[in-house]
């Protein structure tokens, strides 16, 4: 996982090596992993941020998985972000500024490091499940 130009989003990638699998098995890979990830993510904003009482659960409501695309450097990417906005006061607040805020914090606000703690839980989740699909494309080989 690495950050993106947002804070709040986050990348995983590193399949370029794989020329030989194709893009619908990376895809597939990737789509797993990214959703065991946003699960994560979830349960553990809702234990530290709160759903009820000192939280809305907007935050974990706005973690969406996109679909895989083409990275950069030719290999498939997916991004976990924080979709979407909220009123604040007059004006709206991003929730990618919001979970960003949470994260690392800010003058008076501690940070609440949810992402990642979730991403650091759910890494060997996400290694079984991509092994496992890749294990099933080579036997079918």
């Amino acid at each position: 996982m690495r950050g993106g130009s947002e804070m709040a989003n986050l990348y995983s990638s590193g399949f370029e090596d794989f020329e030989e699998i194709p893009d619908s098995v990376l895809d597939e890979m990737l789509k797993a992993g990214a959703e065991i990830v946003a699960d994560e993510q979830r349960k553990t904003a809702r234990s530290m941020l709160g759903e009820k009482g000192r939280g809305s659960g907007t935050t974990v409501r706005s973690i969406k998985v996109k679909s895989p695309k083409k990275s950069r450097g030719g290999g498939r990417e997916i991004s976990i972000t924080f979709d979407g906005s909220r009123p604040n006061g007059k004006k709206t607040k991003r929730n990618a500024e919001v979970a960003f805020i949470n994260e690392y914090g800010k003058p008076g606000q501690r940070a609440k490091q949810f992402i990642r703690i979730a991403n650091e839980t759910a890494t060997d989740s996400v290694t079984e499940v991509q092994e496992a699909i890749m294990g099933k494309w080579l036997e079918s080989q």
